[in-house]
């Protein structure tokens, strides 16, 4: 409100841009049993972010698609999944936003036959970003997770001791 009055800052600003970035961790201290999560992983966070400020919302859109064998039904279960997970958790904070609790994250996964952000083999159980289990709904969340760039929170990644994993 103030920057309106003061600057004359119109609060009308929509725009869209494609994201594309380069994200590691390196996983360490996994216990016994899990020291094969201790490494380091690469992926790329690709989604299409657009800000929207007359409606304080960021939506995020990730194109993903499949390749193998699953329903309608279980495509929708991991849309659901995944969308209640990540909706309006978190919020965006932009210095010249006039959102002045900041724009609230939605997260949009559409399932595509081209035109991807990410590809996505399905089988029988989910094992990382790019491997999801078709009955899954519980771990394919915590993967979409690193398609909008997240690092893990479990072990100690980059030197941060996060704790036993499936906090």
């Amino acid at each position: 409100w103030i920057s309106r009055y003061l600057f004359g800052r119109r609060c009308d600003d929509v725009r869209s841009q494609e994201i594309d970035q380069a994200r590691t961790e390196t996983i360490s201290n996994a216990p016994a049993g899990s020291e094969a999560w201790n490494g380091t992983y690469g992926w790329r966070a690709r989604f299409l972010l657009t800000l929207d400020e007359p409606n304080c919302t960021a939506r995020v859109l990730a194109r993903v698609r499949l390749v193998g064998t699953i329903t309608a039904a279980q495509r929708s279960a991991w849309e659901t999944a995944i969308e209640a997970a990540w909706n309006s958790r978190f919020k965006l904070c932009r210095r010249s936003c006039c959102c002045s609790d900041g724009l609230e994250i939605a997260t949009d996964i559409q399932f595509v036959t081209s035109g991807e952000h990410q590809v996505v083999n399905v089988g029988a159980s989910t094992t990382n970003m790019g491997n999801w289990g078709a009955s899954d709904t519980i771990d394919v969340s915590h993967e979409f997770g690193h398609m909008l760039g997240a690092l893990d929170e479990y072990f100690t990644v980059n030197g941060v001791n996060w704790g036993p994993g499936r906090q």
